[in-house]
């Protein structure tokens, strides 16, 4: 049989499911797993798409046809910031991304691992095709076709 007992602050608990919940977690998918193997993905293929760019593509902001991310600059604290992305590019083997702030368009640093899920991928549809047809970049990991 299962009891409830108060606590000092006077709420009472049922504890046999805090027991249960604290000892026996429930099982699930680790979707922070599968979130880290996305974004590594989406980062090796925004690296490929730039090196067969020369290592370097920027937008002109004055133009509308340019790719907006959400980052979490602070990477702390939530404080999601939507950028405007003007340039990307490879400097000794790392991603660099160049952006400002939607909205006040202030500079915002942050780094690639800082982009949402999914985000990366969106600059990647912002860039055109090299010598004239559209290249297809496959994901080791999740074997695009």
């Amino acid at each position: 049989m299962t009891k409830w007992r108060q606590s000092k602050n006077g709420c009472r608990h049922f504890s046999l499911l805090h027991k249960i919940m604290i000892h026996n977690p429930m099982k699930h998918t680790d979707f922070f797993a599968r979130i880290r193997a996305l974004k590594a993905a989406e980062y090796k293929e925004l690296q490929a798409a730039v090196e067969l760019h020369g290592g370097m593509y920027e937008w002109d902001l004055r133009n509308t046809e340019h790719p907006i991310i959400a980052v979490n600059p602070d990477g702390i604290m939530p404080s999601p910031v939507d950028v405007r992305i003007y340039r990307v590019y490879i400097r000794e083997g790392v991603l660099k991304l160049c952006g400002v702030e939607k909205e006040c368009r202030e500079e915002v640093r942050f780094q690639p691992d800082e982009a949402f899920a999914g985000h990366l991928s969106i600059i990647i549809d912002y860039l055109p095709p090299v010598n004239g047809n559209r290249q297809r970049l496959k994901s080791i990991q999740y074997g695009n076709h």
